[in-house]
Formats: C-alpha cells, structure tokens, sequence
C-alpha cells in the first residue's frame, strides 16, 4: 500500500524462488501499486548506478514500461546495451531489425545505445541476460516483470523468477 505513494521501491532480493515475504513485497509493489521496483542481491556491494545498464528487451508493453520507469535513474550519456533473446522479427514482434526502434528512441533521451541479438543457446533467457550484463559490465539490468502469469512463472519458472532470486546485480523491473 505505501509503495502508492513512492517513485520506486527497493527491495532485497529473496533468497530463493518461494520467500514468502520478499515476494510478496516486490509483486505486491509491481501489481498491487503499479510501481516500478529496484531489486538488490542480497550480497551486492553498493556503488553507482545507472551509467552502464543492461536493458532486456523483448517488445512488450513491460519491458517498455520499465526502461521508462529508469529514464529518470539513467545517467545522461549513459551506456546502454539493449539485449534481445531470440528474437522475432515482424510487425507485431520486434519490427524488421530487433532492438533498432527502441534504440532509436532512447539514442533521442541522450543515452549511448549499443544492440545485441542473443540466441538462447538452450539456455533459460534470465541466464543468458545474467551473462550479457557480466560481459557488457553493467552496473544495474532493466527489465519487464512477469510478461507470463505469477502462477505459470511460480510453477515453471520464468525470466523474472530467476532475475529475482540469481542476479549479481540490481535488476529495475516494471509490470
């Protein structure tokens, strides 16, 4: 109910998928007060953010929401690497080149943008954004939360599921 009456709630991540409380604070945030949420690992030593990000972008409304949600968090000029996880092209996926109109948009508030079209390699799309930012070195993952229904992610996982409970890093996310 508070998190209504604040920008953004920061949370520390649970320290496994089913914790009840941290769960029901950071989902009770993202659904309940329609907030964005910072998510810190539990061992995360603080420093700066929002200079070097890792956006995972999958073209959804959430993923939007969240990269607008941390416009006010970025630094100007910040770099930004926007990463995609098998991407599909077309009208109503990515467009003709995926990433290129997201880029595009945030190239216009001063952000430094640079596209990667991953391939999942058979991996879960949360473990192939944990091994991005480690390569990009971001210092903070931008994401949409739960794109899937919570009980669909609670029973077969999901990206925001993982990112929640195995990200080295401090992960905005926004339903």
């Amino acid at each position: 109910m508070f998190a209504r009456y604040a920008d953004i709630l920061i949370a520390r991540m649970p320290d496994r998928p089913d914790t009840a409380l941290h769960s029901e604070i950071i989902e009770g945030a993202l659904f309940g007060a329609g907030r964005p949420v910072l998510a810190v690992p539990k061992n995360w030593k603080p420093r700066a953010i929002g200079e070097r990000v890792l956006l995972a972008w999958d073209a959804s409304r959430e993923a939007s929401r969240a990269i607008h949600s941390a416009l006010p968090v970025l630094k100007t000029n910040a770099e930004t690497c926007i990463v995609t996880v098998d991407a599909h092209t077309g009208p109503t996926e990515h467009g003709d080149v995926p990433g290129l109109d997201i880029a595009a948009h945030l190239a216009r508030h001063d952000l430094r943008v640079t596209v990667l079209n991953e391939d999942s390699l058979g991996k879960a799309v949360g473990e192939r954004l944990i091994e991005a930012a480690n390569g990009f070195n971001a210092d903070m993952i931008i994401m949409g939360a739960y794109r899937r229904p919570r009980l669909l992610q609670r029973i077969t996982g999901g990206p925001s599921q993982l990112m929640l409970t195995r990200s080295p890093l401090p992960v905005l996310m926004s339903h």
